[in-house]
């Protein structure tokens, strides 16, 4: 890791790696927030939370298409015709 910031002039920046952390948890954090406002069984929310907390960047990618919330976006959903 050390190796991949030295190539981009980084270095051990302890303010950059804390605003990447921060970031990170921002993600995380929005997706287990959307998780929680699911209209799904308790079981189905607990799967999820730990499956994005557990295992991160596969958690969020897994859960990207079911994250679309079909009130928010009703255009996404209608038939062309």
């Amino acid at each position: 890791m050390s190796e991949i910031l030295e190539t981009f002039g980084i270095g051990r920046s302890s303010i950059v790696i804390v605003a990447a952390l921060f970031v990170w948890l921002a993600v995380v954090g929005c997706a287990a927030s959307s998780v929680i406002t699911r209209p799904c069984s308790r079981r189905e929310r607990i799967v999820w939370l730990a499956i994005i907390v557990c295992v991160p960047l596969l958690g969020l990618i897994a859960y990207l298409p079911f994250s679309v919330h079909k009130s928010n976006h009703p255009f996404l959903f209608q038939s062309k015709q």
